[in-house]
């Protein structure tokens, strides 16, 4: 199979953009675990960064809501 053949290719990326790569899907990632950490129920579906922290932000008085409610019982 040459798919399996293709690993070759990596060689040639500068060790520089292998990294940037893995700390750009690492943020990703990161940021989409934000609507389960804050326990947000409308969250955002894009990935982009502006638009999963302008959620959050938007979506700051339902967090405050459910953690004053946690905390009063």
């Amino acid at each position: 199979m040459l798919i399996y053949r293709l690993g070759f290719i990596i060689d040639f990326l500068s060790n520089a953009t292998f990294v940037g790569f893995m700390a750009g899907a690492a943020v990703i990632v990161s940021l989409q675990q934000l609507k389960g950490l804050l326990g947000i129920v409308n969250f955002t579906s894009k990935i982009q960064i502006i638009p999963v922290l302008s959620s959050v932000v938007a979506q700051r008085d339902e967090v405050t809501k459910k953690h004053h409610s946690n905390n009063s019982i």
